[in-house]
């Protein structure tokens, strides 16, 4: 059995999360988020909507805090896609609609080049991010034992080796 303090969630898995690009279509790719703004990426990129993915929320929060608000206004203005969330993003990417993802996350970058897609994942030189997928026994919930079996089921030895064969990240090795 584990034993987890009480008052604190556990990750039970670790997004990561980067630019993601096609490689087979001689697109020159950025090293760095700010790289994103420059001119020659208008029109090729789609990311998705921050109201949909709390993972998308953080990024954002997070880039336009380091860098403001003006980074997300150049975005804009190089005509960046919106999709609702991450499985859009590798939609997008796979069928040619765009070419780059400026913010993707890595589980899809794999499970796509997995298919036989030319397809990259970029940790910017400014950082990339580790998200973890929390799991949590909410305070008063209606039926807490049932929520700490799948709590301790989804941090289980067995559940955590299989994320790695999926492209995800465990948070316990």
């Amino acid at each position: 059995e584990v034993k987890h303090p009480k008052g604190y969630h556990v990750a039970q898995r670790l997004n990561l999360v980067g630019i993601i690009a096609r490689t087979d279509k001689g697109l020159s790719l950025p090293k760095s988020w700010t790289d994103l703004t420059d001119p020659r990426y208008k029109g090729v990129m789609v990311m998705p909507d921050p109201s949909y993915t709390a993972i998308q929320l953080m990024v954002v929060g997070t880039l336009s805090k380091k860098y403001g608000w003006e980074f997300y206004q150049k975005l804009r203005a190089n005509d960046v896609m919106i999709v609702q969330g991450h499985q859009q993003v590798s939609e997008t990417l796979t069928r040619g609609e765009r070419l780059m993802a400026a913010e993707g996350a890595d589980q899809y970058a794999w499970l796509d080049r997995k298919a036989g897609h030319k397809i990259q994942t970029i940790f910017p030189a400014d950082g990339a991010f580790a998200i973890p997928a929390p799991t949590a026994v909410i305070k008063g919930a209606p039926h807490p034992n049932a929520a700490k079996a799948l709590a301790e089921f989804m941090i289980s030895d067995t559940v955590q080796k299989l994320f790695p064969g999926e492209g995800i990240y465990a948070a316990r090795s």
